[in-house]
């Protein structure tokens, strides 16, 4: 399987499944105009960020993208934009999400609690980025 981003015939940008038996498959957005896959796991889930109606982008789960292609909002940290940069096979996902104060914050969201995105805080400074995520539930990032 692949996970990516392609050009629709409209002009916007698509998050996409391909597989060599199904080939492309639109996983669509939450509402807006773009989304955009940035990882993949073995099970087929993809996460990514998605344009809401309006003007702010919300990191999404899309679990089974190859059957139910349906996106799931992951929120935010309080701010208006968030993302989801990787999931391991357990379905823990980490990204960046916003907080009321329009700083980026690393955040972890684990399989067994998809209500709640867990703040990672930072090294000190004003932002953190959490990008991988392993089997450990070890995250790597930088801020």
């Amino acid at each position: 399987m692949v996970a990516g981003t392609a050009q629709t015939s409209t002009g916007a940008e698509h998050a996409f499944v391909w597989t060599a038996s199904r080939g492309m498959r639109d996983l669509g957005t939450l509402g807006g105009s773009n989304s955009c896959a940035y990882g993949i796991n073995d099970r087929g889930g993809i996460v990514g960020g998605a344009d809401l109606p309006g003007t702010d982008t919300h990191a999404f789960l899309c679990t089974n993208a190859l059957i139910n292609p349906a996106m799931m909002d992951l929120g935010t940290l309080g701010g208006s934009n968030s993302l989801a940069c990787t999931l391991d096979n357990d379905g823990d996902m980490v990204g960046w999400a916003m907080l009321t104060n329009g700083s980026r914050h690393a955040f972890c969201m684990t399989n067994a609690t998809m209500q709640d995105m867990m703040d990672l805080g930072t090294a000190g400074g004003t932002s953190s980025e959490a990008d991988c995520i392993n089997s450990n539930r070890m995250v790597v990032g930088c801020t």
